[in-house]
Parts: structure tokens; C-alpha cells; sequence
């Protein structure tokens, strides 16, 4: 699964193992992202280069996971992840 947009909100929950998880937020619009995945092997990307305040709010349960936030841009960014399980790999990039 997929998604982008140039809105403020997107909402993704997968159950399952070996999914790719990614979301695409872009434009100047105020933008969050949830993501809630429950599973092993997962690959989970959150990637915002929005002019306005940006937030990731990342739930993984599972093992050999993989999670990797980017953001930029000149105001307020946040990311919170919550990962249970084994061997998850969590990368966090942000600059403005």
C-alpha cells in the first residue's frame, strides 16, 4: 500500500507479514501520518517535505521489522514510534 496526498491526514492499519507500508506527504498543508501495523517483516516509510508542521505517529507490533521516517521543512516536525517485538530497525531523518 501506497498512499499519497497533499492533504492533511492519512490513516493506514495492516495486519499481516511482509508488507510495504509507505507514505508520501507532500505540498504546504499542516500533514499527519498514522500508521499501525501488527506483523513480521514489515517495511513501514513515512517521508514528508511539507512547508507546514509535520507529524508521524508510528505503532509496529511484530518482529524484523523495518521503519523509516524522513521529514523537512521550515516548521514544527514530530514523530513518535512505538515498536514491540524483536530486531525492529527504526531510522528517524529530520532537518528544515
Amino acid at each position: 500500500m501506497s498512499p499519497s496526498c497533499s492533504g492533511s491526514a492519512i490513516e493506514q492499519i495492516i495486519q499481516g507479514d511482509n508488507n510495504i507500508l509507505t507514505a508520501t506527504l507532500g505540498g504546504g498543508a499542516n500533514h499527519t501520518s498514522k500508521m499501525n501495523v501488527v506483523g513480521d517483516s514489515n517495511i513501514i516509510t513515512h517521508t514528508s517535505t511539507s512547508t507546514g508542521a509535520t507529524s508521524a505517529i508510528i505503532g509496529v507490533s511484530g518482529n524484523m521489522n523495518n521503519i523509516g521516517v524522513t521529514q523537512s521543512g521550515m516548521t514544527a516536525q514530530s514523530v513518535q514510534v512505538n515498536s514491540t517485538g524483536n530486531s525492529n530497525a527504526i531510522t528517524i531523518n529530520q532537518s528544515q
